[in-house]
């Protein structure tokens, strides 16, 4: 059904700015994932500033009454540069293209050796193909990146909700 989708608009003029979105071409595309940092607002929001990524509580009651105390982040977690270095990298690839570059930039360390086994990894599955500046997904890449995506996000962030939701401000936790 994916590779139907991606055929059918691809054939009507559209390109992919994403693994699940399109836009016509020539036009230009809006991606949510450029910002290193931001600041989530409301119950259940997560915010990433640093290396650090907190959530705020989620029952609206407890976020509203927290309000009046203070910041109501319940949860916050440190990440490791190799955990954000990966992170970076997929989602920007999730995008369907990662400008070296902007890698470097970010992290001060070359794409191509902070990530070589990932990258040599996903080159010999046939999932991205790259060049001496970026790494561009292929089209046979494109659902196996959407998968990837949605099984950390139905792992690792439904983890944190599902906990949060339990117990609204949690002492710790494992995921």
């Amino acid at each position: 059904m994916y590779e139907t989708i991606v055929n059918l608009l691809t054939e009507a003029g559209y390109e992919p700015c994403s693994v699940w979105s399109f836009t016509k071409q020539g036009t230009s595309k809006f991606g949510s994932v450029e910002r290193e940092e931001y600041v989530g607002l409301g119950a259940g929001a997560a915010s990433r500033i640093g290396s650090i990524t907190y959530w705020n509580t989620f029952p609206i009651d407890e976020y509203v009454r927290a309000l009046d105390k203070g910041l109501p982040v319940a949860v916050g977690s440190k990440q490791s540069q190799k955990a954000l270095m990966m992170q970076w990298f997929m989602m920007r690839l999730y995008e369907t293209k990662v400008n070296k570059g902007g890698f470097s930039r970010q992290f001060g360390v070359d794409m191509d050796e902070a990530l070589k086994w990932p990258l040599r990894a996903l080159r010999f599955l046939g999932v991205i193909r790259s060049d001496a500046d970026s790494v561009t997904i292929t089209r046979e890449g494109m659902y196996p990146v959407h998968a990837m995506m949605k099984t950390f996000l139905s792992t690792y962030i439904s983890r944190i909700c599902e906990e949060c939701m339990k117990t609204p401000w949690p002492d710790h936790f494992r995921i």
